[in-house]
């Protein structure tokens, strides 16, 4: 066999043993696997659909970024990680994002979470059982993004504060809060006592009284008045004045 013959043959078995291992890498990344975790109201693939991953596309070429942005399309849905586990398993962790509280803006509720991120919108007659915010002067919102306000410092006061009533599990046990002054904010219970939180700090040992037997048996009472809480380590009921 001619040079010429020898070098084309080892050439046309170099082809096809590149093709092999193309085709063979194919199979072996192909996605055979998604897992979903952290979902609980949302269904596997809802989520799933929402990702536009599918078994038996390639692994390689799994685009993190695009498939998260996807999922957020859905503001209740925080993507928190998307994982390979090689050679054929995604792996995404979520979120689920729940509305604690509204805000009144051009004759709508915008519902949001204890961070601030808007979720949805609905009618006024829809908001029952959730903490009514005044006092933010929304200048518009983006659903799955922060609200936005004019004054920041007040979004930040009101998140401090969400950020507790969720954490002690009092969202049932407030009706209203206000941040018109972020450094004295105030709330009104359920049961519709006035209370005064004051600056958003010590929040966790504040909100702490409204769990005590004396913050119940003030509200048990019904005398019209207001609870102070400026000053965490110590609760003032003051009546109001007839």
């Amino acid at each position: 066999m001619s040079k010429s013959k020898r070098g084309y043959l080892l050439l046309l078995l170099m082809l096809v043993s590149v093709t092999g291992i193309a085709f063979a890498g194919a199979d072996v990344f192909s996605i055979e696997k998604i897992t979903i975790l952290g979902n609980n109201e949302f269904m596997y693939n809802d989520i799933l659909r929402l990702s536009g991953l599918s078994a038996g596309q390639n692994i390689l070429k799994l685009d993190k970024e695009l498939a998260q942005s996807r999922i957020q399309i859905e503001p209740h849905i925080e993507v928190i990680s998307i994982s390979t586990r090689f050679p054929d398993e995604v792996i995404i962790t979520v979120r689920e994002r729940k509305a604690i509280a509204f805000t009144e803006y051009l004759s709508s509720c915008i519902m949001f979470d204890a961070e601030g991120i808007a979720l949805e919108v609905r009618d006024p007659d829809e908001v029952h059982g959730y903490i009514e915010v005044r006092g933010l002067n929304m200048q518009g919102f983006v659903l799955g993004e922060e609200l936005l306000v004019d004054e920041e410092y007040r979004l930040d006061a009101l998140k401090r504060v969400l950020a507790e009533v969720k954490a002690q599990g009092l969202e049932n046990d407030i009706s209203k809060i206000s941040v018109e002054d972020a450094n004295d904010v105030r709330m009104i219970s359920d049961a519709g006592l006035s209370i005064r939180l004051g600056q958003a700090v010590e929040v966790d040992k504040k909100l702490r009284w409204m769990k005590t037997d004396q913050f119940n048996q003030i509200e048990a009472g019904g005398v019209p008045g207001e609870l102070n809480l400026t000053v965490h380590t110590q609760a003032v009921f003051i009546p109001l004045e007839n």
